[in-house]
């Protein structure tokens, strides 16, 4: 998993940016921060201690690979 900070994309670079990760095999979500951090605690990975500001994105891969080659994007 990715966390990325999407600010100052348009709505096209978003899309094509989409449409690389997904060629990689993985997924790229617009998330809220409140849902993230519950989320985050919730799964055991601590909290992000104000850390999560602005627009945020999240990457998801099913492999390592699919993570590392989405990453370059």
């Amino acid at each position: 998993m990715l966390i990325t900070d999407y600010t100052g994309m348009t709505v096209m670079q978003f899309a094509e940016l989409r449409k690389k990760t997904a060629r990689a095999g993985a997924e790229y979500h617009v998330v809220k921060n409140t849902m993230l951090r519950a989320a985050a605690k919730a799964a055991g990975l601590g909290e992000f201690n104000g850390t999560l500001t602005g627009m945020t994105a999240v990457v998801f891969g099913n492999k390592k690979a699919d993570i590392s080659a989405a990453a370059r994007f």
